[in-house]
């Protein structure tokens, strides 16, 4: 087979397989909203509807189980020289942290460490003392932004000059010096129950609990906008087990959380 014919074959191969976690997670997504219709007009259409739930369930399930299946080869080489850091709230899955965890190893990631986050860090009455401790650790030569305030937005510039790689020259943003001062300042706040860091990473995945219900939470948006921020500085995905993280419970949220880093690195 010729080089020409080959590449091809791997550009339909990666489409195929981009399209089956597209439907899988598509499904994921549209079968509790679909759960919550109702367009019963009849004690007959009442009763179809728990069947019509229960197949819908099998579907959903018979998708995650292919895309479990075949999860190594999905993600093969996307990360390969790269660090990844976790970044973890104190609730978040064990589960589903060591299952991203072995993910990124599978796609080829090298491990920068992983930082469990403290109860206080998402609560909205501790969001005050966080900026405080932020501003006052800020590493020389990083900023904070002076139009968008948030604190997920400052705590994600202000982490992200500590726990990621300049991706223009691969060096750190700032001196390990700066990083244990930034560390230990929110680990002494209550904002950090745990940290064992490596190195700087190239890119840095978010896990939390997620929201139980519709709304999202306080804690959900500062974790995304502190996401957001670590994506502007290099590259940053933000997961959980519902529709705001992903669906990081199911395999194809999984996958698509490691593509996602995959995607941001190779367009730095």
């Amino acid at each position: 087979m010729s080089s020409g014919s080959s590449s091809a074959g791997y550009v339909a191969a990666g489409l195929g397989w981009g399209i089956a976690v597209g439907v899988a997670a598509g499904m994921l997504v549209i079968a509790p909203a679909m759960g919550t219709l109702d367009f019963s007009t009849s004690p007959q259409s009442e009763e179809a509807q728990p069947e019509a739930g229960a197949s819908q369930e099998a579907r959903f399930a018979l998708s995650d189980d292919v895309i479990a299946q075949h999860s190594t080869e999905l993600v093969a080489n996307a990360l390969g020289g790269k660090s990844v850091l976790v970044l973890r709230t104190h609730d978040a899955s064990t589960e589903d942290v060591g299952a991203v965890a072995w993910l990124l190893r599978t796609a080829g990631a090298s491990e920068a460490g992983q930082v469990t986050l403290g109860e206080k860090f998402t609560e909205q009455e501790s969001a005050d003392a966080l900026s405080t401790i932020i501003a006052n650790t800020l590493p020389a030569g990083a900023q904070l932004s002076v139009d968008r305030r948030a604190p997920g937005t400052h705590a994600g510039q202000s982490l992200g000059s500590v726990l990621l790689k300049d991706p223009a020259t691969g060096e750190p943003v700032a001196p390990e010096s700066d990083r244990n001062f930034v560390i230990e300042a929110l680990r002494g706040g209550g904002f950090i129950e745990e940290a064992e860091i490596s190195g700087p990473a190239d890119a840095i995945v978010v896990i939390s609990a997620g929201d139980g219900g519709a709304e999202r939470s306080f804690g959900t948006q500062l974790l995304t906008d502190m996401t957001d921020e670590l994506g502007a500085l290099g590259a940053a995905a933000y997961a959980a087990p519902d529709e705001n993280g992903g669906f990081v419970d199911t395999e194809a949220g999984k996958v698509s959380t490691v593509l996602k880093l995959a995607e941001q690195l190779a367009a730095k």
